[in-house]
């Protein structure tokens, strides 16, 4: 069975020196503490080997797009150019 913990015993676990206000806590579980903190009824928990991880720092969701799908999404490229998706006029 995992162990869990308030966000506040988090923060005094990992931030012993530099305690941060609950509302800080609670933006952070939105989408900067990994893995992410679950309700428990009313308090937000987390594991304690949790993480802060930084805006611009999280880890890829994705190795590598295949490019099959950049030609769908992009366009296929003619002459190392993309091609335009636009119809021309027809005059």
């Amino acid at each position: 069975m995992e162990t869990w913990i308030t966000l506040e015993q988090w923060d005094e676990l990992h931030y012993p020196q530099n305690r941060h206000t609950i509302s800080t806590l609670r933006k952070w579980a939105k989408n900067k503490i990994h893995p992410k903190p679950e309700r428990h009824g009313r308090p937000l928990m987390v594991r304690p080997d949790a993480k802060y991880i930084p805006t611009g720092t999280e880890p890829a969701q994705h190795e590598e797009t295949d490019p099959e799908i950049l030609k769908i999404v992009f366009g296929a490229k003619k002459n190392g150019k993309t091609q335009s998706k636009r119809p021309r006029n027809m005059a």
